[in-house]
């Protein structure tokens, strides 16, 4: 604080300043945390499907191992669920175009991209019937095409050599939604889950998503899943099964909860400002009322510094208040859905 040498009137700059600073802070904080939610890598099927992902752990002592086909086609038998899909990696050389080039080759089910929400600018994913027949079909995304063909335009038709067979482009992807993470850099081919023995290795099926009607409950659809791992010999401790809405939702609620309390700190230290500015005008209108007269006094307590300032907190500290409280009953419709996550303990077990 400092004095100005008009009456005695006490200017706050350090206050100002640091209210100013954390008010950045919280901004930065509520749209960091905004994008954490809205972001998160699966973000689109937690909204849109029930999904459940099954994947080998690698935690030591719960080593699971991969899926054959076999195995994965009684799991889609035995579980009781709308749909299900599953992928496999492999890295290798393919040629296009005469050009060689390292790929990531994803076998996947042929309804995956179904499940997965991807978009195409040209073409479409493989059927049914290319997967069932073992037909050499391929989908890759812009990126891989530019990186093939030199063109991210329509190129459904050509032929990309894998494993020494030709491949041929059904579809050309906008890119893929998020169930499968894929660097930048890295050039993808998608081909059916059929093909996967001409790869030479006996990796198996890495990962299975699983679609349960919307009235599956996280819990419910774990148990499903244990048990048809269990009929297929499998050991249910060896895969991490996780319910994918529950746990994009589960990353919006904690951002949420953390948006509130620093709102609510916020909230608390523009009060603190508030009360003491109307304190610090009404004061200052005393003295001046004393000295002056009325209509003096008066017009200099009609300044920005004294009116506007109280009308800015006033509107900042609605306007938290208003956050706050939608934040709020997000977190309870979310814990009101899922009884079962009144323990935090509970959910990052699965996560």
């Amino acid at each position: 604080m400092k004095n100005d040498g008009r009456g005695g009137r006490v200017i706050r700059k350090s206050a100002f300043f640091y209210t100013f600073i954390f008010l950045f802070i919280f901004v930065s904080t509520y749209v960091l945390c905004d994008i954490a939610s809205n972001q998160h890598e699966l973000e689109f099927l937690s909204t849109s499907v029930n999904l459940f992902s099954i994947v080998a752990a690698e935690d030591p002592g719960r080593s699971g191992t991969y899926i054959s086909e076999a195995e994965y086609g009684s799991l889609d038998s035995l579980i009781d669920k709308l749909s299900m899909c599953c992928h496999a990696f492999s890295h290798t050389g393919i040629t296009a175009m005469r050009k060689m080039h390292n790929a990531k080759i994803i076998f996947t089910d042929y309804r995956y991209a179904g499940m997965n929400g991807m978009r195409f600018a040209y073409g479409n994913y493989f059927t049914e019937g290319n997967q069932a027949h073992g037909d050499l079909k391929a989908v890759i995304d812009r990126k891989t095409a530019w990186e093939l063909f030199g063109t991210t335009g329509d190129v459904t038709g050509l032929a990309v050599e894998i494993y020494g067979r030709e491949f041929e482009i059904v579809g050309v992807a906008e890119q893929d939604t998020g169930f499968i993470r894929i660097p930048d850099d890295e050039i993808c081919v998608y081909v059916p889950i059929s093909l996967l023995e001409i790869s030479g290795e006996k990796t198996g099926v890495t990962g299975i998503l699983v679609n349960f009607p919307e009235d599956v409950s996280s819990y419910v659809g774990k148990e499903r899943i244990a048990g048809a791992l269990q009929s297929i010999g499998k050991n249910p401790d060896g895969y991490r099964i996780k319910s994918v809405r529950r746990t994009a939702a589960m990353v919006r609620m904690i951002c949420d909860l953390f948006v509130c309390i620093m709102a609510a700190i916020s909230a608390a230290i523009l009060v603190g400002r508030l009360y003491t500015q109307i304190r610090s005008s009404l004061e200052e209108f005393r003295n001046d009322l004393a000295v002056s007269g009325f209509k003096t006094a008066l017009k200099v307590a009609i300044t920005v510094r004294r009116i506007l300032l109280p009308v800015v907190y006033t509107l900042l500290i609605v306007s938290i208040y208003l956050l706050v409280r939608s934040r709020v009953r997000m977190i309870l419709e979310f814990l009101d859905k899922e009884p079962v996550t009144g323990s935090l303990a509970g959910v990052f077990s699965d996560s």
